[in-house]
């Protein structure tokens, strides 16, 4: 008999249609959504059960052994299709000739996100076919950059990408540095904005709770504390669509310039992705009592010295990339913040000397820690002790608008007032200065205002967008 089945699957691999499979068959591989390799075996009781998951790349193969009573063959389907993050369906026939076959032949399809079109599969892409390219919502990358203290702008924006499913857990490839990597990671494992809202307030809560002298030099330890406490152990939905971004420095010299991108994409297991997010939100002295922090056996930094949006955003494809920086105040950080500010703000002059030139390479360290030269200076903290000698200066960061961002503060709306209530809007350079130097004694209105400006800064972006 001729057999037809039509399958279709949505971004996560659960949808199904045409056909009725049991649980076991419904997802493909959890590590990687996108790309899945299965091998089934059907008894006659229509049960399906499954053996060697995998992951392959590229043009996608998916095995599927059919099985009866009487008959059993094996079906090997090559699916590409022609863009990236588009998702479909496959109508495949299959073929036998037994008269005796008494189940119906259960055929499973896994959909495959992948470049390029296929000429095997040509017929995918006719008019009359009634399989379409479909955009998937969610499937447009999102980027973070660093935020410091100004993380409830992340925390906004990511609450109204979420209402907009512009960014959808588990489906959306995210990738972020610093306060930007904590906030998407936590959106993919479900979290709302008012959700990692908390789990800041949290962290600023334990810390004035337990570090009476203060949280500098000490702050990974607040950040280890909510780590542990906030992750689960099931991570698949970060493991398959995030990416980290750090600085790895140079052991040989006993600078911490020059550090080099290093991008994150997989992990080991839990504790490998915490150690993760503890160096690429690592600044010098601040985060811990050393001027660099050791992850993977190799010195780090925060990921804003060596990375921007072309290094995040994936294949350096920052066209179709939705860019946020919370830092990047655009035409208003121009040189009047200088009269209005006074030289006693960090940020008094609305901008820093900036880092242009990145390295892509990776240093090739020795394996043993204690050959690096780098690590003469690694408890050459605090600055003070120090100055004038290495590794002082601190190295410069990366701009965050070396490629301009598409949701910044000051783009969509003018920056709010503060103190709450008041007549007097925040100036470019105080908003910035308020990254390293939040006002302690008014952290819930600070959360707040900053959640505020980003929820109605991601809105605008996105009416914008439909225009």
């Amino acid at each position: 008999m001729n057999i037809i089945f039509s399958v279709s699957a949505d971004a996560a691999g659960t949808v199904y249609s045409g056909l009725a499979l049991p649980a076991q068959a419904q997802k493909c591989s959890a590590s990687k959504p996108w790309s899945c390799k299965w091998l089934l075996s059907c008894d006659a009781a229509a049960s399906c059960k499954r053996f060697f998951p995998g992951e392959m790349s590229g043009r996608e193969k998916c095995l599927v052994l059919l099985n009866s009573a009487e008959t059993e063959q094996q079906v090997e389907l090559s699916v590409q299709l022609q863009s990236p993050g588009s998702w479909g369906a496959i109508i495949f026939g299959v073929m036998t000739i037994n008269k005796c076959l008494r189940i119906l032949v259960l055929l499973v399809v896994c959909a495959v996100m992948v470049q390029g079109a296929n000429p095997f599969l040509s017929f995918l892409q006719r008019p009359t076919s009634a399989v379409k390219k479909q955009a998937v919502a969610g499937s447009t990358p999102v980027s973070y950059q660093g935020s410091a203290f100004l993380m409830g702008y992340y925390a906004g924006v990511t609450q109204a990408l979420l209402e907009k499913k512009v960014l959808v857990p588990g489906v959306t490839p995210t990738a972020g540095l610093s306060g930007g990597a904590y906030t998407l990671t936590l959106a993919q494992l479900g979290w709302n904005g008012t959700d990692i809202l908390s789990f800041w307030r949290a962290i600023v809560r334990e810390g004035k709770t337990h570090l009476a002298h203060g949280a500098v030099g000490r702050l990974n330890a607040l950040s280890v504390w909510a780590l542990q406490e906030a992750l689960p152990q099931d991570l698949s939905n970060v493991y398959s669509r995030m990416r980290i971004a750090v600085s790895q420095l140079d052991g040989s010299k006993t600078t911490l310039n020059n550090s080099a991108s290093w991008i994150i994409d997989s992990w080991q297991g839990r504790d490998d992705l915490i150690a993760n997010l503890l160096g690429t939100s690592y600044l010098p002295c601040y985060s811990g009592p050393t001027t660099y922090t050791i992850f993977r056996n190799q010195p780090v930094l925060d990921g804003a010295f060596g990375n921007g949006f072309k290094q995040m955003c994936p294949d350096g494809n920052t066209t179709n990339c939705i860019k946020v920086a919370s830092w990047h105040v655009g035409p208003l950080g121009s040189a009047t913040c200088d009269k209005r500010c006074g030289s006693d703000r960090l940020a008094a002059k609305c901008a820093v000397p900036e880092r242009t030139a990145i390295n892509t390479v990776l240093h090739k360290n020795d394996q043993f820690v204690d050959r690096w030269l780098l690590s003469e200076v690694q408890l050459r903290c605090p600055e003070a002790d120090w100055k004038g000698m290495d590794p002082y200066p601190f190295p410069y960061y990366v701009p965050q608008a070396s490629t301009l961002p598409d949701i910044y503060p000051g783009r969509f709306n003018p920056l709010p007032a503060w103190p709450p209530g008041s007549n007097t809007t925040l100036l470019a350079c105080q908003w910035q200065n308020f990254a390293m130097a939040p006002p302690l004694d008014r952290m819930d209105d600070f959360f707040e205002m900053t959640y505020d400006l980003g929820y109605r800064d991601a809105l605008a972006w996105h009416a914008a967008q439909q225009q």
